[in-house]
């Protein structure tokens, strides 16, 4: 049963406890899908962690990775066309709203 401490859960420990369960990548595009994410796809995600790339199972971190870079390039373009940008505030990733759609641009990469 979870007790709220680091190793419950793979998607808290990388959003919450800043651990890097995967790999530094893999943890990388996890925050970022949690920011960019709604609460139904974050849910799904976390669900994906646990069950097909449970660290105590010897997951596949490159096919996890590119699932990741995948999910995070869709939400990227979603939010692009709903007129989101990306500004760096050193390490986090900030969504703000753009005045003049005209002038979006593509997101720096995280990796």
């Amino acid at each position: 049963m979870p007790n709220g401490k680091p190793g419950d859960h793979p998607y808290t420990d990388i959003v919450f406890g800043k651990a890097d369960i995967y790999s530094p990548i893999a943890a990388a595009l996890v925050r970022e899908i949690a920011t960019l994410a709604d609460d139904k796809t974050r849910r799904a995600l976390a669900d994906l962690l646990y069950e097909k790339f449970n660290p105590y199972d010897r997951p596949d971190v490159p096919a996890l990775e590119r699932r990741l870079t995948a999910l995070r390039d869709d939400l990227r373009k979603d939010a692009l066309a709903g007129g989101l940008k990306w500004t760096r505030n050193e390490t986090v990733l900030v969504r703000c709203r753009m005045q003049k759609p005209a002038l979006i641009q593509s997101g720096p990469a995280l990796l």
